[in-house]
């Protein structure tokens, strides 16, 4: 069964996205396209780095998948990716990212940079978002089972996966938080 998916870009025309993961079925395995959030924003691999601060900044998302010019996925950026680039570009110490103090510290740094960037901040957001994406694509196919996404998430202790077809173009996204909802939807029945 194939999903229509609505991806948005990053850097080109921004609009509010809703998370809308989609209808788990009535009875056998769940999937991932079952548990998947269809409305996922990208950002392009060529977008400066100011226009995904703005994204982080505006959206409050802490990572984007990011594509390449054929809607591919290539890597995965995240706040922390940015805040370790300009705290290297500024000389400071990338702030801990353990502990109550970490979005303070990371949203003072981005309003710092963003207000008085310098001539090696500068140069770092002109840059594009590939000089700071991870480069690894975590990713599972739509049809993969549950079970072995979470396997996947546990093992590689991360967060969140990419969902990506055959030509490896984003689907969906399943994070730590769609699976909590998902399954304590199903444990109520």
């Amino acid at each position: 069964m194939k999903r229509k998916t609505t991806k948005k870009s990053a850097g080109k025309k921004a609009s509010k996205t809703a998370r809308r993961p989609a209808k788990a079925p009535r009875s056998g395995e769940i999937r991932a396209q079952n548990v998947m959030v269809t409305d996922v924003v990208t950002i392009r691999d060529d977008a400066p780095i100011a226009s995904l601060i703005r994204e982080i900044r505006t959206r409050r998302f802490s990572g984007f998948p990011v594509v390449d010019a054929e809607e591919k996925a290539v890597g995965v950026v995240s706040q922390n990716d940015v805040l370790r680039a300009l705290a290297y570009a500024v000389g400071a110490e990338p702030p801990s990212t353990q502990g109550p103090d970490w979005r303070k510290a990371s949203s003072q740094l981005l309003e710092m940079t963003s207000s008085s960037a310098g001539g090696a901040v500068n140069e770092l957001l002109s840059r594009p978002v590939r000089d700071v994406m991870t480069r690894q694509v975590t990713s599972v196919k739509p049809d993969a089972k549950i079970a072995d996404v979470c396997e996947t998430m546990v093992s590689k202790r991360i967060h969140r996966v990419l969902v990506l077809d055959a030509a490896k173009r984003v689907q969906g996204l399943i994070s730590a938080t769609d699976l909590l909802k998902s399954y304590g939807k199903h444990l109520r029945k």
